[in-house]
C-alpha cells in the first residue's frame, strides 16, 4: 500500500509562493532580452545584401520583360492567336471524331503497354536461360543438363522473337492512332508552338519574376526567426574546397568558403554596370572568363574566393571576414596628424579638414558604415585591392611571367631585375644569373675615382640604374655619419681594386667617326637593349630597351680600349655575360667607340667628387669589427699594428660582407658567401607581431609594413639608438609608388604550400616547353627587338624617333614554330650570319651565348607555342 503524502505545509528551505513570483518576474524581464537576442541573431547583414540582390534581379527581370514585350510583333501574335482559336473551333466541330480518335489512342496505348511488358519479361527470361546454358556449356558440354538448358534457351528465344513482333505491331498501331489524333489537333498545336516561340523570352522572364517575390506570406514564413531553419530562401551560401586547407594549431582543416553569401551576384552575368549597381558586393565578379565562372580556369566551386583574395573563409561578418581597405595607411597618417595637431611639414592642422579627409578614405567609410576595424586575430586578412593579384602568385610562382596579372607581372620583373632574390631567398628564383657585373677584373675596366663617385649615388650617374643606393641614407645622417660613409666607400673601392685580377693592356683602338657610330648604334640593333639618354626614367613592364645599362658617361667610366675589346667579344671579359656578340668589324667598333665615348654623363655626376677616408672613423670601424672576435686589448693592439692600406682593405672586406655586395656581383674572396637577407618564400604568412614597426606610426599590417620598407628601408631606425652592426642595411631602390605596389603584390603572394598538388600549376609537356622558352626569352630580352606573343619590339620606338623606316625593323615573330623546321631554327639561333635571311635589313641578329640545352628549349618553345611537331635533337 502506497505511503500517503505528508501533510501540508512541507518544511522547505524556500518559500514556494515567493519563488513563483520571482520566477514570473524574472521570466518577464528575460523575455525582451531573449527577443532582442533572437532578433540580433536573425538580423544578419548578409540577409540584407541577399534581399537587395533579389530586388536588383527583379528590376533587371522586369526591364528584360518589357524589352521582350516590345520585341513581340502584335500582328504575328494576333495571327497565331486567331489560328489557335480556329483550331479550337475545329476540335469542337469534330468532337465526335476527336472522341473516337482519343479512344483509339487510349486503346492502342494499353495494347502497346501490355505487349511491351510481355516483351521485356520474355527478354529477361531468355537472358537468364542463356546465362544458365553458357555456364553449363563451359563446365560440362556433353551432359544431359546442358542439353536441357539449351532446349530451354531456344524455346524462350523463340518466345522472345514472337513477343518482339507483337510489340512492334502494337507500337505501329499506337503511332497510327496518335498520328490520326495529331491531324485533328494540327491547327491548334501549330499555333501554340508558334506562340511559344514568339513569346519565349517574355514567358521566361515572367516566370523568373514569379520566383523573386519577397512580399507574399510564404516568403515571410519561410524566412521568419526560428522557422528559417527549415527551407529559407535567405541562407548561408557555401562551397567546400577540396584540396585547400587552413592551418589550425599545426592541424589542417578543409577550407569552406562562404563569400558568396554576401557577394551573391559574383557568378551571375548582367550585374557589371557600376552606375546601376554602385555597391561592389552586388556586382558581377570582373573577368568571368578567368575567374569564378564554372567555365573559367578558376571556377568558384573549385577555388572559392579566399584562396585568391585571402580572408577568413567561414566568416559572414564584414570585419571578421578580413576586408582590408586600400588606404588604411593614409587614414592612420591623418589620425596621427589629428592627434599631434601637426601635419607632415610640422605646420598646425585644421581639425575639421582632417576629419573630413579621414571620412573620405575607404577605411573611414567602412568604419562608419560597418564598424570596421583591423581584426588582429586574423592571420591572413584579405589583400587590399591594390595588391589583389598577390593571390595569383600562390599557384603560378613557377610561371616565367604573368601576362593576365599586369601588376603582379611588373612586381615579378622588378624582383628579378633589381636582384631582390639575390639577397632574399625566394623559392623558384634561386637559379637566376647575377644581375650585377662581374668585378673580378674591375681594375682593367674603370678607375677607383669613378667607383667611389658611383657608390656615393648610382642614380647621379644613371637615373634609371638598377643599382640601389647603400650610402648616405637617413640612418647615417649628420657629419659623423657622412665621415663614416666616406670611409666605408673608400674601403670597398680599395678592396675591389686590390683583389682585381691583373690583365694585360687592352689592344689599341683606331680613331673612329662618331657620326657613323651613331648610325650604327641606331641601325644595327643596340637600341633593342640600351638607351643613351640623360635623365631616362626606369621602366619595367615596357622597358625592354633598359635590359642593358644606359650608355651615357662612358668616357668617365671606361677606357676606349676596354670598350672596343668588350664590343669585339663580351664573353672574353665576362664568361657569364648575357650580352650577345653583334659580329662587328674593327672599323665599326672604332666608330661605335667614338660615338659612345662622346655621350656625356648626367650633370650631377659630373659635379660630384670622390669621398676620402677619415682615419679616426676607419680606426673605429676596424676596432668595432675586431672586438666581435677578439678582446678589447687585443683589438686595440691589432689596430695599432695595421698600416693604412691594411685598414682600408680590412674595412672594404667587412663592408662588402656587411651589405652583401657579392649577392649581385662576383667578387674575389666571396665565392661561397651566403645571402644576408631573410628568406621571403613564405613571407605572406609571416605573423604581423614578428615585424618590427619601430617608432613609426604605421598600421600593423603586412602590406603597410612592406610598403614602408620598400619605400624608405632605413626609416625603421628613426629615433632608435643602434650600433653600426645593428643598423638597417637594406639599400634604397628609389621605387615609385606604382613599383612598390607591384613588388608588394608579388611578396604578399609568397605563402606556404598549403594546397593539394592537383590545384597547383604544374608545367608539363608543351606547357613546360613554353614556360622554359619564355624564361630564356625574358633573360636574353628577345622582345627588345622582336614582337613575340604580341609583346615587345620596343626597338621600333627608337627607330621611329630616328626616322628609320619600320620595314627595316626586326621581324614580328608569329607562327615561327609552324613555319620553319626545328633543325634549321636550332642552327640559326646557334650561329646566325649577317645577311643569312632578309639581307636588306641593317639590324643584325646577334650571336647569343646559348648552350645546347637552351637552344633545344627555344626550338621546342616555338614549336609548342604553335602546336607544331618538335623533333628533339642535340645538334652540338
Amino acid at each position: 500500500m502506497a505511503k500517503p503524502p505528508p501533510p501540508e505545509p512541507i518544511d522547505h528551505h524556500y518559500d514556494i509562493r515567493r519563488l513563483t513570483k520571482v520566477f514570473a518576474i524574472t521570466s518577464i524581464l528575460v523575455l525582451p532580452a531573449f527577443a532582442w537576442m533572437t532578433w540580433q541573431d536573425y538580423g544578419r547583414d548578409w540577409k540584407s545584401w541577399q534581399k537587395k540582390f533579389v530586388e536588383n534581379d527583379r528590376k533587371k527581370a522586369r526591364a528584360a520583360l518589357r524589352t521582350a514585350a516590345e520585341k513581340i510583333d502584335p500582328e504575328a501574335e494576333e495571327k497565331f492567336l486567331e489560328q489557335r482559336r480556329e483550331g479550337a473551333r475545329e476540335l469542337r466541330r469534330n468532337r465526335t471524331a476527336v472522341s473516337e480518335a482519343e479512344g483509339r489512342v487510349r486503346k492502342a496505348e494499353g495494347a502497346w503497354y501490355e505487349a511491351d511488358q510481355s516483351f521485356r519479361f520474355q527478354k529477361a527470361e531468355m537472358d537468364t536461360a542463356r546465362y544458365d546454358f553458357e555456364t553449363r556449356q563451359k563446365e560440362s558440354p556433353k551432359s544431359g543438363s546442358t542439353a536441357s538448358a539449351r532446349k530451354e534457351y531456344e524455346r524462350l528465344k523463340a518466345a522472345y522473337e514472337s513477343s518482339t513482333v507483337v510489340e512492334q505491331a502494337a507500337r505501329a498501331q499506337m503511332d497510327a492512332a496518335k498520328a490520326e489524333m495529331a491531324v485533328l489537333e494540327k491547327t491548334k498545336r501549330d499555333a501554340e508552338e508558334s506562340l511559344a516561340k514568339l513569346d519565349a523570352d517574355y514567358d521566361r522572364f515572367k516566370v523568373k519574376i514569379g520566383t523573386l517575390r519577397q512580399n507574399d506570406a510564404f516568403y515571410f514564413v519561410r524566412n521568419a526567426p526560428i522557422a528559417d531553419m527549415l527551407a529559407p530562401s535567405l541562407k548561408i551560401q557555401q562551397v567546400q574546397l577540396d584540396g585547400l586547407y587552413n592551418d589550425v594549431n599545426f592541424l589542417r582543416s578543409q577550407r569552406v568558403d562562404r563569400c558568396v553569401t554576401c557577394h551573391i551576384a559574383a557568378e551571375t552575368r548582367g550585374f557589371e554596370d557600376k552606375e546601376k549597381y554602385p555597391e561592389s558586393v552586388l556586382r558581377t565578379h570582373p573577368r568571368l572568363d578567368l575567374f569564378v565562372d564554372s567555365n573559367s580556369p578558376h571556377p568558384y566551386a573549385t577555388f572559392g574566393c579566399t584562396s585568391c583574395h585571402g580572408g577568413r573563409d567561414r566568416a559572414t561578418d564584414f570585419t571578421r571576414a578580413g576586408h582590408m581597405p586600400d588606404d588604411y595607411g593614409r587614414y592612420e597618417q591623418l589620425a596621427a596628424q589629428l592627434h599631434e595637431g601637426r601635419d607632415e611639414k610640422g605646420l598646425p592642422t585644421d581639425e575639421d579638414v582632417l576629419k573630413e579627409a579621414m571620412d573620405e578614405t575607404q577605411a573611414g567609410r567602412w568604419m562608419k558604415e560597418y564598424d570596421w576595424e583591423v581584426d588582429k586575430f586574423n592571420d591572413l586578412p584579405m589583400y587590399p585591392m591594390k595588391a589583389v593579384e598577390a593571390g595569383c602568385f600562390r599557384c603560378h610562382k613557377t610561371d616565367a611571367g604573368h601576362p593576365k596579372a599586369a601588376k603582379l607581372d611588373q612586381g615579378r620583373k622588378l624582383i628579378e631585375q633589381l636582384g631582390c632574390w639575390s639577397c632574399h631567398k625566394m623559392k623558384g628564383l634561386e637559379d637566376l644569373p647575377r644581375i650585377g657585373p662581374n668585378l673580378f677584373r674591375v681594375a682593367s675596366k674603370t678607375t677607383p675615382e669613378w667607383t667611389e663617385r658611383w657608390l656615393v649615388n648610382p642614380r647621379a650617374f644613371r637615373n634609371n640604374t638598377k643599382m640601389p643606393r647603400f650610402f648616405y641614407l637617413e640612418n647615417f645622417e649628420g657629419e659623423a655619419g657622412h665621415r663614416l660613409t666616406d670611409t666605408m666607400i673608400a674601403g670597398v673601392t680599395a678592396y675591389l681594386f686590390e683583389k682585381s685580377e691583373k690583365t694585360a693592356a687592352w689592344p689599341p683602338v683606331a680613331k673612329g667617326d662618331a657620326a657613323r657610330g651613331q648610325q650604327l648604334f641606331e641601325n644595327v640593333g643596340c637600341q633593342g637593349c640600351h638607351v643613351s639618354e640623360v635623365g631616362a626614367e626606369r621602366h619595367v613592364m615596357d622597358g625592354w630597351r633598359q635590359h642593358g645599362p644606359n650608355l651615357i658617361g662612358l668616357s668617365q667610366k671606361v677606357t676606349p680600349e676596354w670598350l672596343a675589346a668588350w664590343l669585339k667579344d663580351p664573353k672574353a671579359y665576362n664568361a657569364e655575360t648575357r650580352m650577345p656578340n653583334l659580329r662587328l668589324e674593327n672599323d665599326e667598333i672604332a666608330d661605335l667607340v667614338a660615338y659612345l665615348m662622346a655621350r656625356p654623363a648626367q650633370p650631377e655626376f659630373q659635379r660630384s667628387r670622390a669621398p676620402k677616408a677619415d682615419e679616426k672613423e676607419r680606426d673605429a670601424l676596424v676596432f668595432d669589427y675586431l672586438t666581435q672576435t677578439r678582446s678589447v686589448v687585443d683589438a686595440r693592439a691589432d689596430v695599432a699594428k695595421m698600416t693604412p692600406r691594411e685598414k682600408n682593405l680590412f674595412v672594404g672586406e667587412k663592408i662588402i660582407g656587411h651589405y652583401g655586395c657579392y649577392a649581385c656581383h662576383a667578387i674575389p674572396g666571396f665565392e661561397k658567401a651566403k645571402p644576408i637577407g631573410v628568406e621571403l618564400s613564405e613571407w605572406g604568412n609571416k605573423p604581423v607581431h614578428l615585424l618590427d614597426f619601430g617608432f613609426l606610426h604605421l598600421p600593423h599590417t603586412r602590406a603597410d609594413w612592406f610598403q614602408q620598407k620598400a619605400g624608405q628601408p632605413r626609416s625603421f631606425d628613426r629615433e632608435k639608438v643602434k650600433s653600426f652592426q645593428e643598423k638597417s642595411r637594406m639599400p634604397q631602390f628609389s621605387l615609385a609608388a606604382a613599383e612598390i605596389e607591384a613588388v608588394q603584390s608579388a611578396i604578399l603572394g609568397m605563402q606556404k604550400d598549403d594546397m593539394a598538388d592537383a590545384l597547383k600549376v604544374r608545367a608539363a609537356g608543351p606547357r613546360a616547353a613554353v614556360e622554359t622558352g619564355r624564361r630564356i626569352v625574358k633573360d636574353y630580352n628577345c622582345q627588345g627587338c622582336h614582337v613575340l606573343e604580341d609583346k615587345g619590339g620596343q626597338i621600333r620606338e627608337a627607330m621611329t624617333a630616328n626616322k628609320i623606316d619600320l620595314a627595316l625593323a626586326p621581324p614580328v615573330i608569329r607562327g615561327e614554330g609552324a613555319k620553319v623546321q626545328s633543325d634549321w631554327l636550332f642552327s640559326f639561333l646557334h650561329a646566325p650570319r649577317s645577311g643569312q635571311i632578309r639581307p636588306w635589313l641593317k639590324v643584325r641578329m646577334p650571336t647569343f651565348p646559348f648552350n645546347p640545352d637552351q637552344l633545344n628549349s627555344l626550338t621546342s618553345y616555338f614549336a609548342s607555342l604553335d602546336k607544331a611537331r618538335y623533333p628533339f635533337e642535340d645538334r652540338i
